[in-house]
């Protein structure tokens, strides 16, 4: 962002207050209307289990059984307290702009939009990750046009999925030692100074291969569209409304994470206490 002078951020900041003010709130069934027609809420649904499963794989790894033990009965406990419909319809309350969001809802709630939405709810099928796989496979021995391959760029362009991809992975690997602060208090500092380093050390490389997940899950999602609908949808994220759209869907996510790793940590603490 471009530095702003002191009279021009107050300028700003003026301005800002005052479209606050004059822009509405959704209304309940907006909001939970925005939460359905956009997938978000099948996507809420599936994480617990998506979650679980992670954590699962990663216990096989362990060998600290104990505190394998302690963290998972942590995650199941926060899995199953934390609301993530609820999460989204309170942040989705807090936001003063809502006619872009009402735009969202009625732009998503055609059929070309819930043929965007069901191309996308692909990634909540415990089977897309190895279906995606295979995919990737047959893609790099026969890779799409040139104009498919500039639109699937523009694509993730146009939302900087990269960057938010980065930013949400980063949060969760640092607030996991949250976490394992209380698991393993001895360790803490040492613990929390090694994870951040080990993000420095990982941090190039994880990024590129994001980039090629990003692009190569793009091709799979969207591979029953057009280009001249991936274009339409591209031109809709591109919009003012199509930015809150996708901005309100990460700050979603991010909201959700935190809340579940915080109700992980109070559990620990409680379990520690108790004992």
């Amino acid at each position: 962002m471009s530095p702003f002078s002191i009279r021009a951020l107050f300028a700003f900041v003026l301005l800002s207050l005052s479209a606050q003010v004059l822009a509405g709130k959704l209304s309940a069934d907006q909001a939970q209307k925005f939460i359905h027609v956009s997938g978000l809420g099948a996507t809420i649904d599936s994480m617990p289990e998506m979650m679980q499963q992670q954590f699962n794989l990663q216990a096989l790894i362990e060998t600290d059984s104990a505190s394998v033990e302690a963290v998972g009965s942590a995650i199941s406990h926060s899995l199953s307290t934390v609301n993530g419909r609820q999460i989204a319809e309170e942040y989705l309350y807090s936001r003063a702009d809502s006619a872009s969001l009402e735009n969202t809802i009625a732009w998503l709630d055609t059929p070309f939009g819930q043929k965007i939405v069901q191309a996308e709810n692909r990634a909540n099928d415990p089977a897309f990750q190895g279906e995606m796989q295979s995919y990737m496979v047959s893609l790099s021995q026969n890779m799409p046009a040139q104009s498919r391959r500039d639109l699937i760029a523009r694509l993730a362009d146009s939302t900087n999925a990269l960057d938010a991809v980065m930013r949400l992975t980063k949060s969760m690997m640092i607030g996991v030692t949250d976490v394992f602060d209380e698991v393993r208090p001895e360790f803490a500092t040492e613990f929390r100074n090694a994870m951040e380093q080990e993000w420095e050390n990982m941090e190039p490389m994880l990024r590129e291969q994001m980039r090629t997940y990003i692009v190569y899950s793009a091709y799979y999602t969207y591979q029953d569209l057009s280009d001249a609908e991936l274009l339409t949808y591209i031109e809709f994220l591109e919009s003012k409304d199509g930015q809150v759209y996708w901005q309100s869907s990460i700050d979603i996510f991010e909201l959700y994470f935190k809340e579940v790793v915080q109700t992980m940590t109070k559990e620990i603490v409680g379990t520690k206490s108790a004992s």
